[in-house]
């Protein structure tokens, strides 16, 4: 099966006042184990502002800056070819709801599957301060997953992609070993 997994970086999390700033995707085959990367691109959305959006957590939490935005083409410039590789594959995303909700505000329409994160939390079970089952983030699915590795998760687009298209094709693995097992 060919899965798109996506991953944006945005300058916040709301719709209307925030930006997509960059958009990775990759194409995941669950048969032959690869992993493609279909798009990567730094993008300004009709809602950037460098002065409003200057000190925003992706600015400060990335090698990604706000000149690299402010000189980036805008997103509208890529909408056919976004819209393109989303008619051809399902969608996931680690944070399905949150990467899905901005991409349907730019008008862009997928058929989008299960989220990775949910998915994740029924072979990574972590517990918060009080106790209870919590959502993981993709970081610590990757070093339950991965223990040998040593990866700290870079926020780019396409770089993350590519981190949680290891997650689901790790996840087709563990779920076929508990189907045939």
């Amino acid at each position: 099966m060919e899965i798109l997994v996506i991953d944006i970086e945005t300058t916040g999390f709301s719709t209307i006042v925030d930006a997509i700033v960059e958009i990775g995707i990759v194409l995941v085959n669950t048969d032959t184990k690869e992993i493609t990367p279909l798009f990567n691109e730094i993008v300004k959305d009709q809602n950037f502002s460098p002065e409003k959006h200057k000190n925003s957590w992706i600015f400060s939490n990335s090698d990604l800056t706000i000149e690299d935005v402010a000189n980036a083409n805008p997103i509208s410039l890529y909408f056919e070819e976004i819209q393109s590789i989303f008619n051809k594959y399902p969608v996931t995303a680690f944070n399905k709801f949150f990467d899905m909700r901005f991409m349907h505000s730019r008008k862009f329409v997928c058929k989008d599957i299960k989220c990775l994160m949910l998915a994740s939390m029924d072979y990574v079970i972590l517990k918060d301060k009080r106790g209870a089952k919590k959502k993981p983030s993709v970081q610590e699915v990757y070093d339950c997953f991965f223990p040998e590795e040593k990866y700290i998760e870079k926020h780019r687009g396409i770089d993350d992609a590519k981190h949680e298209a290891k997650i689901l094709l790790k996840m087709c693995e563990l779920k076929s070993k508990n189907i045939n097992g």
